[in-house]
């Protein structure tokens, strides 16, 4: 028999069991997740700026960059980068990230290697009781650390006018349907899955908990995108970009369906893979599941 740990309750169950209820209908360590965003090369970032209306996924152009931030933050390395026994705040991983918990970062690291007997955190765990190193990184220690970390390349993208978050989870790991500003998230380790909808669509779910249980009980009970969703939502990029007047509202994906509330279609999504990032544009609703057991990443709030 072993212990597995449920929304922070204690269940026995043996392996054969565990690997039976491991059927779930979202599989999070998928290697074929579907990407309906608009993919740029990374020499194209310095014309996105955050005004920019649609998300963008950016590959790198030539070699990766940040290779060196990278080896610092292997799993192996992370916690050399500081003081023993370094303390993190990790944040609930509800809509609201409404708790905190503050432990040393080995023990994090530990945790989330470790979680349920398989490195994962499940769909049905509440999200207050999901611990998730997430936007609690600005500290001074942190902002030394975070020195290390090439920016964007964006219009607007300086030191002064940015701030960085840095982030880890295991499989399944992630924060719930939101909003803020725009920016720039990149992987540094393991793949992060992405989902997005416009500011007048507002997805359905319950905000106590994390997003994979939005994943596994909602997201299969929506329709696929067309060929031709997919084909609108590429020329909407190039409309945007051929259009002198940019200071009404975006056009066609973004105002074609005025009516407030929830999409009967899949959101926009992608998976970013390590050295790629994504761009988020401003007030659009997102969630976020990280799919491996170390998932690293840094996003740069504009």
């Amino acid at each position: 028999m072993i212990a597995v740990i449920l929304g922070g309750q204690k269940s026995n169950c043996t392996k054969e069991e565990r690997d039976d209820d491991a059927k779930f209908n979202w599989d999070v360590k998928s290697n074929e997740h579907p990407c309906n965003i608009h993919r740029i090369s990374g020499d194209m970032v310095e014309s996105i700026g955050p005004l920019y209306p649609y998300p963008l996924v950016i590959y790198p152009s030539g070699g990766r960059r940040n290779s060196n931030f990278s080896r610092l933050t292997t799993v192996e390395n992370l916690a050399s980068n500081f003081v023993p026994n370094f303390n993190v705040t990790l944040s609930g991983s509800d809509s609201l990230s409404s708790h905190r918990r503050e432990i040393p970062l080995h023990q994090y690291l530990d945790e989330i290697l470790h979680a349920n007997g398989v490195g994962e955190t499940l769909p049905d765990q509440l999200g207050n009781q999901s611990w998730y190193l997430f936007g609690e990184t600005f500290t001074d220690d942190w902002a030394k650390f975070l020195r290390s970390y090439e920016i964007p390349r964006c219009n607007s993208c300086t030191r002064e006018q940015v701030a960085l978050s840095f982030g880890i989870g295991n499989a399944g790991s992630g924060v719930q349907w939101h909003i803020h500003g725009p920016g720039f998230s990149e992987t540094i380790h393991g793949r992060k899955h992405w989902v997005l909808y416009p500011p007048h669509q507002r997805p359905t779910y319950n905000l106590d908990y994390a997003s994979r249980h939005w994943m596994e009980h909602e997201y299969g009970r929506l329709e696929n995108w067309t060929g031709v969703d997919v084909e609108e939502e590429r020329n909407s990029h190039a409309k945007y970009m051929t259009n002198s007047d940019k200071s009404g509202p975006p056009f066609d994906i973004l105002t074609k369906n005025q009516e407030r509330g929830p999409s009967g279609k899949k959101p926009f999504e992608c998976t970013i893979h390590p050295g790629e990032m994504i761009y988020f544009p401003d007030q659009w609703h997102h969630a976020t599941i990280n799919l491996d057991e170390y998932t690293c990443f840094v996003s740069s709030f504009l």
